[in-house]
């Protein structure tokens, strides 16, 4: 799988989001790919997809739930 290192403020602000959440990092990171799915156009995503052998795991076929105290910070109606 792939893994990118952070950029030092990158990591920071993640840092203080998650405390806001009562999350760990590596969980308001997910929580942060979850919320992006209200916002972005999942057929032209599956459109242009350059590996359709993953569809069945992936997370813009199956959103998943936000945590009710990550919605407290983030902007999502509920």
């Amino acid at each position: 799988m792939y893994r990118q290192d952070l950029s030092d403020e990158t990591v920071i602000t993640i840092r203080r989001i998650s405390w806001a959440m009562g999350l760990s990092m590596r969980k308001a990171i997910d929580v942060f790919l979850n919320a992006a799915l209200f916002f972005i156009n999942k057929e032209k995503v599956c459109e242009l997809c350059e590996d359709c052998t993953k569809c069945a795991s992936c997370g813009i076929k199956h959103e998943k739930e936000i945590p009710e105290k990550a919605l407290d910070v983030l902007y999502l109606s509920r």
